[in-house]
């Protein structure tokens, strides 16, 4: 699987095939209908996190709202830190992140609701040793 890095962000050329064909299934049936803007969601990566080593894992839960619809897709992205984490469900609301080394990272959340409109969020994970 090929990763390449997109405004700062790895990502694999799985997820750039998965996130646009859903923008563009959101798109398309967006189209045919009489299209007036509503509300965006509002995205919530949740609280800054601090772990302390030899505790290396932590989980992000995201708490988004929608005040005319729903969050249909959900994605999570390392957009910094001192190396790759480890990323389990990343298309969920609740992130499962491991491998975690010392330092500072930062995670992004964008949510898209059933409307295709988007909303972004970012959340940091502190890793210090004792």
């Amino acid at each position: 699987m090929k990763r390449f890095k997109i405004s700062g962000v790895l990502v694999s050329t799985t997820t750039i095939l998965v996130v646009w064909l859903l923008f563009i299934s959101f798109a398309m049936s967006n189209a045919s209908e009489n299209y007036y803007p509503q509300n965006a969601p509002l995205a919530n990566a949740g609280l800054d996190k601090t772990i302390y080593l030899p505790q290396d894992a932590v989980a992000l839960q995201s708490n988004e709202t929608d005040k005319d619809g729903e969050v249909m897709i959900y994605y999570w992205a390392q957009v910094g830190g001192p190396s790759t984490a480890g990323m389990k469900e990343p298309f969920t609301d609740r992130l499962q992140l491991s491998d975690l080394k010392e330092g500072h990272y930062t995670f992004r959340l964008v949510v898209i609701d059933n409307e295709g409109h988007p909303a972004q969020d970012d959340v940091e994970v502190f890793v210090k040793s004792r």
